[in-house]
Formats: C-alpha cells, structure tokens, sequence
C-alpha cells in the first residue's frame, strides 16, 4: 500500500472500504463490507470513467474509504533485506539503496514497505520486506481524478497485495495458500501464510495462446506456465521450509481453465482448486458474481475491497 499523506490532504470516513480500477475508458468499482458471517459484497459494477462523480453521488460512496489500484507497469516491487533501524525508518533508509533498481528516479517516487514476517517462525533469520515504489506523478494521475470526482481516497494499492487478500480468504489453519490468477495479459502467483504475502511471481504468457488453435503455441504456453509455477514454489519450499503449502487455488476463464488444470496437475506436488468466492464471499447483492467469469474480472478490485478485512 503507498501513502497517500504527502499527497493529498485526506478527510478519514466511515469504517469500510471502495476500491478503484481504471482501465482505460472503463471504471471497476467495489464495495465491501463485514457480513454476520462472511464479508459482503455490496456493489461491483463496470462503468464509464467519466460517470465516476455521478457514480459516486448516486450510490452515497462519498461516505466510504476509497482504495485505488495501479496496473503493472506503473510501479515496482522488489524484495530485500530489511534494514537494521527502527521499522518507521525503514522506507527512508532503503530509498537510496534501490536507486539503481529502479527505471525511474528516486527522487520523484512515492515508497512504502511491507514486512515479510519470520521472526516466530524463525528467530534469528535476517528480516526481509517487500519495497514497493512507483513514481510520483503517476500516482498522482491516477488519485487526482478521483479525489476531485469526489471520492475520499486513502490509499493506493497493487495487484500483489490485492490477491494476497482474495488468498488469505482459503488459506487452511496454518498452512501457506499459493494463488493463480489469470488475465489478458498472463498470470500472477502470490503464496501468502497467516494472511502475509511472502512471495509472488508474475508469469508472462497471453492468455490467447492458451486458447491457440495452434497446438504447438498452445502446448508450449501451458508448459510455460507449469514450469515456472513449479520453480516458484520450489523456491518457497526453501526459503521458507517452517511452512507448508497445501493446495494451489487456480482462478482461471473456464474456456482455458481444464487445460491449465491439467498442465498444472501433472506438474505441481499440491492439489489444486478451482476459485469460488460464493464459499468465501456473500455475493447475494450481486449475483452476477455468481459467473465464474464476472468474478475473473472484478477479482482485484475485490481484493483491494478487502484489505479492512484483511488489516
């Protein structure tokens, strides 16, 4: 999550959260709020971009804490050793050590830090985190528009930490869930643990190659993505051998969704599952998030919804 304070002047509102995603033209929006028994998903609806202000006023999401998500692309995140100061301290004293990492000045960027959790598991083991930077302006592009639509945005978050939040959701009792989901333009793998995401891994493969008449093209993509899931959790396993990982949930468009389980299966040392959020989920206010598909679509912006739930 990157903090909004040194950028805009943010009123606090009432407990419960909208998240943004803007593609384009085309706005995702999502409200969340706490259920008697599971979290509810009270709106989740396409729009228009240019219908965002009237959106807002229509629907009283002025009320609600507003979370907007920037695309890949637009930031980076990279894994590193935590420095030995005080945790408050951290984002400044890593800033000067990822100026050369980054494709963007480190001047003109706007950092956060998120901690990768091991002390309880493993005492005396170098502390690790996750940096998070994306330059200044863009962030402004994105909150600016929507702050003067009218919407009281507090934060902008990422995809990694959007899904961590969808995962967290069918995690077993202490044990590590690793998470597949697919869009357009490939696939992002998060393993999170106790509801931490611990690590991720974005696996480049369009997803119409795995629609190809091409058998070849096709084959070759679905091994593609076996492999390097493979590797990352092979990675896991020894970095972080103090937990498990007991099932892959798999969320993918159910045209291609067979083959992926299939290449996946006969690969993977773990069952996997297909993604249902009606079990983790109330989705009586929006039963086309019923459809598999819907659900496909909207699954950041869900995420994102979620981070009070996952606080």
């Amino acid at each position: 999550m990157l903090d909004l304070a040194k950028l805009f002047s943010l009123k606090r509102t009432v407990p419960g959260w909208v998240a943004l995603q803007v593609n384009g033209e085309d706005a995702l929006i999502c409200r969340i709020v706490a259920g008697s028994e599971l979290p509810r998903i009270v709106q989740a609806r396409r729009i228009r971009r240019a219908d965002l202000p009237a959106w807002r006023k229509d629907m009283v999401l002025s009320s609600c804490s507003a979370v907007a998500l920037l695309a890949p692309g637009q930031y980076a995140i990279l894994q590193l050793e935590a420095p030995v100061v005080p945790r408050e301290e951290w984002t400044s004293a890593l800033q000067w050590q990822v100026k050369d990492l980054l494709s963007f000045p480190v001047e003109g960027a706007v950092m956060d830090v998120l901690a990768i959790p091991t002390e309880q598991f493993a005492p005396g083991r170098q502390q690790q985190c996750f940096l998070v930077a994306a330059p200044t302006l863009d962030v402004q592009a994105l909150a600016t528009p929507l702050v003067d639509a009218g919407y009281a945005l507090q934060a902008v978050d990422i995809p990694e930490l959007a899904q961590r939040n969808i995962g967290a959701l069918f995690e077993e009792e202490n044990r590590a869930l690793a998470f597949l989901a697919f869009d357009t333009s490939g696939a992002l793998l998060t393993l999170s643990f106790h509801g931490e995401l611990y690590a991720f891994r974005r696996i480049e493969v369009p997803l119409a190659h795995i629609a190809s008449t091409d058998e070849c093209r096709r084959q070759q993509t679905l091994d593609r993505v076996a492999l390097e899931t493979q590797r990352t959790l092979d990675a896991f396993d020894r970095q972080y051998s103090f937990m498990t990982v007991t099932r892959l949930v798999l969320a993918a468009p159910p045209a291609q969704f067979v083959a992926l389980n299939e290449a996946l299966a006969n690969n993977l040392y773990v069952p996997i599952v297909a993604m249902d959020l009606a079990s983790q989920l109330d989705l009586s206010a929006v039963p086309e998030l019923l459809d598999p598909a819907v659900q496909l679509e909207f699954l950041p912006v869900i995420g994102a919804a979620l981070r009070a739930m996952a606080a």
